[in-house]
């Protein structure tokens, strides 16, 4: 079986820089803020892009593949804790108090919310395993689709 993977480190080593390509090796480490600091040193190198398990993902919807990585995740999670998607449908609403609109467009409030809107447990199952059905169904919605230009690198950056 392979070794789970925090959402921190799928993210990050996922990041395409130009010239630079990404950081596979980032998959191997568990501390975030170690994470953070590697990919910090590209703070002022464009992003092409995220390429992950093979599968390369554009920059637009700006937070689609956060968004992917953190519904699969919490669908995993579902698997082996079925409460856990009971619990999520009995909030009204989430927050996340590190974040940061300044410095990110990733959240991970705005990612349960999603999970929830987008019918829960079963649906968000089927669009994880097709990404490019996810991708679509944000662009039908107009989901975090911006008309201005995207943001330098640091703004990607996962709090």
């Amino acid at each position: 079986t392979k070794r789970p993977v925090s959402v921190e480190a799928a993210f990050q080593s996922s990041k395409v820089f130009k010239g630079h390509g990404s950081l596979p090796h980032l998959l191997t480490m568990e501390d975030g803020r170690a994470i953070k600091a590697q990919v910090g040193e590209f703070r002022d190198v464009p992003l092409e892009g995220f390429t992950f398990e093979g599968r390369s993902w554009d920059l637009a919807p700006i937070t689609a593949f956060y968004d992917y990585l953190y519904l699969r995740a919490l669908c995993d999670s579902l698997e082996s804790q079925p409460a856990l998607g009971g619990a999520l449908a009995s909030f009204s609403g989430f927050t996340d108090i590190a974040y940061n609109p300044k410095k990110s467009f990733n959240c991970q409030a705005r990612s349960c919310a999603l999970f929830l809107a987008l019918g829960g447990s079963t649906a968000v199952s089927e669009l994880v395993a097709q990404p490019d059905r996810l991708i679509a169904t944000m662009f039908s919605h107009r989901y975090q689709i911006r008309d201005e230009p995207l943001p330098p690198t640091g703004l990607f950056d996962l709090h």
